[in-house]
């Protein structure tokens, strides 16, 4: 089949998703200090007990701190982490997060997760809407 000139064959350039999805999920720097954190403190996930390789994150912005979604893909439980917990800004009082975590009467060198939703399958609703260490959760 002969072309024009400006004519391109679009057959060659077809576009695999599942391509894009991964380089999008490897190139995304938003997210490189919470997926780091969840390879390090979450291999498993607290609720339900499963090794999870890839944490579902989303982000959102509070007044002080940017908070960050960690949903579970085995049980869609989600947990969500402040950036300055993940950092470690906010271990010491020489940060405002840090004064507001002393504020509230919290340990100083503890990673704080509030359990947002937790699935009704794993039976551990009572921690749903509470707040625990990281090393608590995994008691």
């Amino acid at each position: 089949m002969k072309f024009r000139r400006n004519e391109v064959d679009i057959k060659k350039f077809t576009i695999n998703k599942e391509k894009i999805e991964k380089f999008r999920d490897d190139m995304s720097y938003m997210n490189i200090i919470p997926k780091d954190f969840s390879k390090k403190r979450l291999k498993t996930c607290p609720i339900c007990g499963e090794n999870v390789a890839n944490w579902t994150i989303k982000s959102r912005w509070t007044l002080l701190d940017k908070m960050y979604d960690f949903t579970c893909p085995k049980c869609q439980s989600v947990l969500t982490i402040g950036e300055s917990d993940i950092t470690g800004l906010s271990y010491t009082a020489a940060s405002i997060c840090g004064q507001v975590k002393k504020m509230h009467n919290k340990e100083m060198r503890e990673v704080y997760v509030k359990c947002k939703r937790i699935a009704k399958e794993t039976g551990k609703q009572y921690l749903q809407g509470d707040e625990f260490t990281l090393k608590e959760l995994f008691e």
